[in-house]
């Protein structure tokens, strides 16, 4: 993407290489809405558009929430929104795999992963998710 800064380039190539991956950012998709961490923006939601499936991996919730399932996750995400990008954790836990990071802030796998134990996703619930990156969620999850 020319629009990315050459930290951006840098750390989107240090995820593949760790990974041995092509996929280097994870968003959620629920109902009509985008959910993810990304450095710009810190935690977000966004309205749904073109897919960039050749580097992303996206996870998308396909059954319907039971109510109470509903008022848990969105509970949870609104606490969420607007945390800052977990620098720290991307590189001290997925280019550099010693497990620092900060437990107040998110990188995209690591939301994406924390939504999905929300949710009581049977796969999520066994994973650590700040040691989960976007090549491995493509191949645990039905990834689109």
């Amino acid at each position: 993407n020319p629009e990315w800064s050459a930290l951006d380039k840098l750390s989107a190539k240090a995820i593949q290489l760790k990974s041995r991956g092509k996929h280097f950012h994870s968003e959620l998709i629920v109902e009509d809405k985008w959910i993810s961490s990304t450095p710009e923006f810190g935690v977000r939601v966004k309205a749904l558009r073109e897919l960039n499936t050749e580097y992303w991996t996206y996870i998308e919730v396909k059954t319907n929430l039971q109510e109470s399932q509903e008022h848990i996750f969105w509970d949870y995400l609104k606490k969420q929104i607007g945390k800052d990008y977990d620098w720290l954790g991307i590189y001290l836990t997925q280019t550099i795999p010693i497990g620092i990071q900060n437990p107040e802030e998110f990188f995209c796998s690591e939301l994406t992963t924390k939504l999905l134990q929300v949710l009581l996703n049977e796969e999520a619930l066994l994973l650590e998710a700040s040691r989960i990156d976007p090549e491995m969620q493509n191949r645990i999850f039905n990834s689109i």
